[in-house]
């Protein structure tokens, strides 16, 4: 995998990003990826699903980073490395994906009304959500479920069963009304960090994103 860090222009302020592409060959999809309300593009999971993306040798993965708890800022962001990547590399499409708030504003930026985000929706393939956070901690009345039922690409959701802002059977329940087929990867006894109490969790995380990693392979062909 060769990494490459480069910056994307938005207002006056620069937003940090890396590629990370294969070594041989030349990828044909994209996947874009960014962090939660915490961290940064370097936080582990985004890194290792890069790097198992990047090993089928037909993705380019992008990471950026982008702090702040405004969703409605992080999608504009989003939206702005979206159009940034699709004018630069030659890609028949990319995945939107994110950890955490990053997964709301990769939902976000796919459902968004604006009109120059909406000319690039047949580019759009599907989207990545790592630890959606359908609800507040412990508050399952109040559902961020709108963006999600307005969805109308593929989605996978690989999140913890022990993730107090995504109650498994709530987010089942919710994708039951979505007019898209969602794909799961549940990690038993996670939490929202994809941490197990008293154990080690690194083969739930690295089964999930195997089949992840499946799973872009064949809406990617399908779809380009």
């Amino acid at each position: 995998m060769e990494d490459e860090e480069f910056e994307v222009p938005y207002a006056n302020k620069k937003i940090a990003c890396v590629s990370s592409r294969p070594k041989r060959g030349k990828a044909t999809y994209g996947v874009i990826l960014t962090h939660g309300a915490g961290g940064d593009m370097h936080h582990k999971h985004l890194v290792e699903l890069a790097s198992d993306m990047v090993s089928t040798g037909n993705a380019a993965v992008f990471r950026f980073t982008c702090r702040g708890l405004n969703i409605v800022h992080r999608i504009k962001v989003y939206s702005t490395v979206l159009k940034y990547v699709l004018q630069n590399y030659d890609l028949k499409g990319v995945f939107l994906g994110g950890r955490s708030m990053g997964a709301r504003a990769a939902v976000g930026t796919a459902t968004s009304d604006d009109k120059s985000v909406q000319k690039l929706e047949k580019k759009i393939l599907g989207i990545v959500c790592l630890a959606y956070p359908l609800h507040p901690e412990k508050q399952t009345s109040k559902l961020r479920d709108g963006p999600l039922l307005a969805l109308k690409k593929p989605a996978f959701f690989m999140s913890g069963t022990n993730d107090a802002m995504c109650s498994r059977e709530l987010l089942e329940e919710t994708l039951e009304k979505a007019t898209f087929e969602p794909a799961f990867a549940w990690l038993d006894d996670c939490d929202h960090g994809f941490k197990q109490k008293g154990g080690s969790s690194d083969d739930e995380v690295s089964a999930g994103f195997s089949e992840i990693v499946s799973w872009c392979e064949a809406v990617a062909k399908d779809a380009v």
